[in-house]
């Protein structure tokens, strides 16, 4: 079953709208809060909810990645007075039907979490948390947060990835096999998003990470064939184009390499924990075992292409 529309107080929200098609519902003198979190990567809008499904409420915060992206969370504060924590699991319950999952938490104090429970539709999910007591936050008193969150990557996927299968299939024109340089690491690589992979089980990674990666403007796409074909998932790879363009892959993904690229590398030692490599270029992730010289090759390699420094900063995996 799906759930495409909701009403909050006056708004007739449903999935697609952006944050100016909530803004535009309300009235211009209305109470409203831009972007509270300075932050935060998200654009937000927040506005005044005195109830939902007979549920005292203090706030609800509609939030997109992008103000030209649509809206992917709702959350909604539910109010420390004329409530409690049963009264809200019964007003959900009533409105929703039963629970699709329940978890209890095993702390208990007042910022904790002590109860979630969830809704599941076959493209968002309704979700309930229940603090241990009352949370204090910018201005509110509340006892839990009720949230909405979209999980429709098909309508992720139809909006937001044309640009980059644009970029896929020219690039998979340009390979020049001959420049592939593979650099092979300690620790498999892996694609972006994977985290999410379990919850799409009848979708490939590569179909869920480019819906994504489309959807939070990430300049990062799929890996040529030519290119995949000559490495594994242990390894790494810097090949030029046919027009002379540099670009660093792993077995999955690929970014193109430009001098105003973000870049970072963090070499962590052992500690409580075993060490690690994290190296970033762009939005592409390289991860190895710490101290290892293919790092220091890996890196050494892109600084001389990309004419950069990229400073290794050192620590302690605690």
């Amino acid at each position: 079953m799906r759930l495409d529309k909701i009403t909050i107080r006056e708004i007739k929200f449903e999935w697609g709208d952006l944050l100016s098609d909530v803004k535009s519902q309300l009235s211009t003198a209305e109470s409203m809060v831009e972007n509270e979190n300075p932050y935060s990567n998200s654009s937000t809008l927040k506005i005044p909810l005195t109830d939902i499904w007979s549920i005292s409420t203090n706030s609800c915060e509609f939030s997109s990645p992008d103000s030209d992206r649509l809206i992917n969370n709702v959350s909604i504060n539910i109010s420390a007075k004329d409530n409690t924590k049963d009264s809200v699991l019964e007003a959900m319950q009533s409105q929703l039907g039963p629970t699709s999952t329940e978890r209890n938490g095993d702390r208990y104090g007042s910022g904790s979490v002590i109860k979630n429970c969830t809704w599941k539709y076959d493209n968002c999910q309704i979700g309930v948390s229940l603090y241990g007591g009352i949370r204090k936050e910018r201005g509110e008193e509340s006892i839990g947060i009720i949230y909405i969150h979209l999980e429709d990557i098909e309508l992720l996927d139809s909006l937001y990835t044309k640009r980059l299968k644009e970029i896929e299939s020219d690039l998979s024109t340009r390979v020049n096999i001959n420049s592939i340089d593979s650099f092979k690491m300690a620790k498999k690589q892996w694609i972006t998003w994977s985290m999410e992979n379990h919850k799409y089980p009848s979708l490939s990674p590569n179909f869920i990470s480019r819906a994504l990666n489309g959807f939070y403007k990430r300049e990062i796409f799929k890996t040529p064939e030519q290119v995949q074909s000559n490495i594994n998932e242990y390894e790494v790879s810097i090949w030029k184009s046919t027009s002379d363009e540099y670009y660093l892959s792993n077995y999955w993904e690929t970014v193109r390499l430009t001098k105003s690229i973000n870049t970072s590398w963090v070499n962590a030692k052992p500690a409580k924990g075993g060490g690690y490599c994290h190296i970033s270029i762009g939005n592409l992730s390289i991860n190895n075992e710490h101290s290892l010289p293919e790092s220091k090759a890996l890196v050494n390699r892109l600084e001389e292409l990309m004419n950069i420094e990229i400073k290794c900063h050192q620590d302690y995996d605690c």
